[in-house]
């Protein structure tokens, strides 16, 4: 059985294990979405083992008695901790030998500890294996993921700042694997040596009054004919 997060990431990963793994006839997903019948009847034939992937959320993790699953693949971290305990009962059953794998990305480490707390046991987080290619993650799915890491830190820590306060060009370095150079502050000199003052620029007032229309910057109070 493979759990996943949401609807969608459930039938895309339908869609790929048909497309790349087996056949279409061995591979079913049940979600909200579907109706009742078809997840009673995807339900049925996983039971007697005519289909041998169960793609589903966690509508089918509580109160589903299905006998010797042999792995759960978390394919995500479920948000709702208890979930987790829900999804893997569903392997080792009846005194059966069973096993789960957890996928885990960057974002969902700070899940995953807290799910730790929940069962009062450390899991080993282990590597992919070398033979399993790693395709390179997308930019802007970096930068969602950091985002929520830093969001995280904030909910445990009011006053981190977080990575984003930064400019864009630090942000896509860092997510890139690149070293950040160091820029140093540069002040002009005058030919006495002294530092050079930039003049302000000039602060408009755009608060409309009695001498509005000749202020730079505000609007005119004269309506046009």
């Amino acid at each position: 059985m493979i759990f996943c997060r949401s609807k969608d990431v459930a039938n895309q990963v339908e869609k790929f294990l048909i497309r790349k793994v087996l056949s279409e006839d061995q591979v079913r997903a049940i979600h909200s979405n579907k109706g009742q019948n078809t997840r009673i009847n995807a339900m049925q034939q996983f039971r007697e083992g005519l289909i041998r992937v169960l793609v589903t959320t966690d509508v089918a993790a509580r109160g589903i008695d299905i006998p010797k699953v042999s792995h759960v693949i978390n394919f995500d971290v479920p948000l709702i901790y208890e979930d987790y305990v829900h999804r893997i009962g569903r392997t080792g059953r009846a005194d059966q030998v069973g096993e789960s794998i957890t996928f885990i990305t960057l974002a969902e480490q700070y899940h995953w500890a807290k799910i730790e707390e929940i069962i009062q046991q450390t899991i080993e987080i282990q590597d992919l294996p070398v033979e399993i290619n790693r395709e390179e993650t997308p930019f802007v799915e970096q930068q969602d993921m950091l985002r929520a890491v830093d969001d995280q830190r904030k909910r445990e820590d009011p006053d981190f700042k977080g990575a984003f306060h930064e400019k864009k060009w630090v942000i896509k370095a860092r997510a890139s694997g690149q070293k950040v150079p160091q820029r140093k502050a540069v002040t002009k000199t005058g030919p006495k040596g002294g530092a050079v003052s930039t003049p302000k620029p000039p602060q408009r007032n755009n608060r409309p009054g009695k001498n509005a229309k000749f202020r730079p910057g505000a609007p005119s109070s004269k309506k046009k004919r």
